[in-house]
């Protein structure tokens, strides 16, 4: 029998879908153990306790079991759900942007706080889509650009307007980011 090993992080969700009956599979982004894909189970049932705590954007507390496989998601408490992000269509877009390149520039089990509290300010800021201007938002997220690139340490781009930033962040990653031919 494999011994188990408990541990608990603050995560966002980056994404997840559906695996098997009820389960989900669940891409985060985490404070202490950077880009981690665990095992939501049942949390497609109706009587699923966990199901809204990981939702993409959700910043919450997980508690965390792991076997051989995947970790698998025990507990989950939100920390802040983000609700504002989903209530506009193009801070939805900036956001789902956001979290792809996360998904995209980093490979697993690689902490990076910096990076983490980065996104958490740039989910905060686009929260407040009814008190900021679409432009700010925009700017926010040229920002973040910036800000993740110099501190993963892949330097900058000639030109740092958000065009040349996104070309960049594709020739790093070496593919298009889905995200970004919504973005004006």
């Amino acid at each position: 029998m494999s011994e188990l090993k408990n541990f608990s992080d603050q995560a966002v969700v980056i994404k997840r879908h559906n695996f098997g009956e009820a389960d989900r599979i669940v891409t985060l982004f985490t404070l202490k153990h950077g880009k981690l894909v665990a095992v939501a189970k049942g949390v497609r049932k109706s009587t699923s306790r966990k199901a809204p705590h990981i939702e993409p954007f959700s910043y919450s507390s997980l508690y965390f079991a792991t076997t051989r496989g995947m970790p698998i998601i025990t507990q989950a408490e939100t920390i802040n759900s983000f609700d504002h992000i989903r209530n506009n269509l193009q801070t939805t877009r900036l956001a789902f942007h956001a979290i792809e390149v996360i998904d995209k520039i980093f490979v697993e089990q690689q902490a990076q706080p910096e990076a983490f509290h980065q996104l958490l300010k740039l989910l905060t800021l686009l929260d407040q889509s009814n008190l900021i201007t679409q432009t700010d938002q925009e700017l926010a997220l040229t920002q973040f650009h910036k800000d993740l690139l110099s501190d993963l340490g892949f330097g900058m781009p000639r030109h740092q307007d958000a065009k040349s930033l996104l070309d960049y962040i594709e020739h790093i990653i070496d593919r298009r980011l889905t995200a970004s031919k919504h973005l004006s």
